[in-house]
């Protein structure tokens, strides 16, 4: 399993394309919501996405 994060830029984004084509077993990590929940409708080169909480809780 190969974790990409910051896979909404460029490099990232072609990094799980190229992963993906070759056949390996990859995860993305997103910093903002809307990147994730463009990659999930447009169905992900990988088996799961994530967005971290990027501001703390009170």
């Amino acid at each position: 399993m190969i974790l990409v994060t910051g896979a909404g830029g460029a490099v990232g984004s072609a990094l799980l394309e190229t992963l993906h084509a070759a056949g390996h077993s990859v995860r993305a990590a997103y910093h903002a919501q809307r990147d994730v929940d463009r990659v999930v409708a447009a169905g992900p080169p990988c088996s799961s996405v994530a967005c971290p909480r990027t501001t703390p809780t009170p």
